[in-house]
């Protein structure tokens, strides 16, 4: 059956597995391996990752080795866990000795799973065996990896920050300007809204229940002017992006004492005018009804739509971070 994977199909895969699980996917990332962590069953006895080992994948934000070698980490005390790599890699496949596997085009990443446009087969009866077949003459074709070669390579790649900072750097240097409003936006649905139902954290989880009305508040509103007013503050302050990006994902971010809490402030007050109806966002909602001073708004009194905007600034950070790299 073919589908367009989502974290929940990832999910439900991991959760069937048993016996010898195989994680086959040249990048790698770090919100789904959490996924992958949280819905492994103790019957998986051992590990296979079968990827692609390069730093210039991790200069270009296209891999995370560091969120990779905290996933060994984690599963390591209770399973076995076996690497091998090569530079020609590009298959993508999730298999165990369980009834279902997943292959296609989606890397292990929240790309794959969540925002990019990929197409996976979900595998199962005589197809599974055929996929063991290929698997197997796919896994005598990479090379075996010891653990602390892995974490050596980890360790190299980490010493290349700066690196990957100027590389970065360029990129944004080079590329053609985009006038103020002008810039293409992440859509809140299905984008936002299957990003963070798929993101395995709690400030997400919150914001999920509120976006889908789960609470019967209907709150949807902030979430979405939340959303779209932290991507529009980043459109016009991208250096920014990377602290927005590596802000704490499980607790409120206040913006005072932030960096960016100038620049936010002095956003919301020149861009109040700013209405798109296509996106369904103005952002003087954000400035004189959902926010309280604290936060950069006008509000007084309670009710308002701090909360929400504190929960999202690490979540729309981080989706707009991964959404150019295409991993």
């Amino acid at each position: 059956m073919w589908i367009s994977p989502s974290m929940d199909d990832l999910r439900e895969t991991i959760a069937e597995s048993s016996g010898r699980l195989v994680l086959c996917s040249p990048f790698i990332g770090g919100p789904a391996l959490d996924v992958v962590t949280k819905a492994l069953p103790d019957i998986v006895s051992s590990i296979e990752i079968w990827t692609k080992l390069d730093p210039r994948d991790y200069i270009t934000g296209a891999t995370d080795p560091e969120g990779l070698r905290a996933f060994v980490h984690k599963v390591q005390p209770h399973r076995r866990v076996r690497m091998r790599q090569s530079s020609k890699l590009h298959a993508k496949i999730i298999l165990s000795n369980g009834p279902v596997a997943l292959a296609g085009s989606a890397n292990l990443t929240a790309g794959g799973y969540l925002h990019n446009f990929e197409v996976v087969s979900k595998v199962r009866d005589a197809e599974l065996t055929s996929l063991r077949v290929f698997a197997k003459q796919l896994r005598e074709r990479l090379q075996p990896v010891r653990i602390a070669r892995f974490e050596r390579f980890v360790t190299e790649c980490l010493a290349k920050k700066d690196e990957r900072k100027e590389f970065l750097d360029l990129i944004r240097k080079q590329a053609t300007p985009v006038l103020p409003g002008a810039g293409s936006l992440i859509p809140y649905q299905p984008d936002f809204e299957n990003y963070i139902r798929g993101y395995p954290s709690s400030m997400a989880l919150r914001l999920s229940v509120i976006a889908d009305n789960r609470d019967g508040n209907n709150n949807q509103g902030k979430v979405k002017h939340a959303f779209f007013g932290i991507q529009r503050f980043l459109q016009e302050y991208p250096q920014h992006l990377a602290t927005v990006a590596a802000l704490p994902d499980d607790e409120l971010v206040d913006v005072r004492g932030q960096p960016f809490e100038a620049d936010w402030r002095k956003f919301l007050k020149d861009y109040a005018g700013e209405v798109n109806l296509a996106y369904g966002y103005r952002i003087r909602t954000l400035y004189l009804t959902y926010l309280t001073e604290q936060q950069g708004g006008k509000l007084t009194g309670g009710g308002g739509g701090d909360n929400e905007l504190q929960r999202a600034w690490p979540l729309v950070g981080r989706l707009i971070a991964q959404h150019p790299a295409g991993a």
